[in-house]
């Protein structure tokens, strides 16, 4: 929903949290899993971050971004 989108952008300062750019707007689910909605799962990315996660990619490429994000 907005409201939640905009929860996640307040909480992460509108800063993206990949590459720090700042006036970010874009909400990531770190699992790639639409109906998982939990504020853990949202991030903040700037739109170029955001591309990057859901451009072309294979499987592996995306288990790197993700752990990445996590933070493993």
């Amino acid at each position: 929903t907005n409201k939640l989108k905009k929860e996640i952008r307040t909480r992460d300062n509108y800063i993206c949290r990949i590459c720090g750019k700042k006036n970010s707007n874009q909400v990531h689910h770190i699992d790639y899993n639409k109906s998982n909605c939990n504020p853990e799962n949202l991030i903040t990315l700037c739109t170029e971050c955001h591309g990057k996660c859901h451009g072309r990619i294979n499987e592996n490429q995306k288990n790197i971004i993700t752990k990445q994000l996590l933070g493993v």
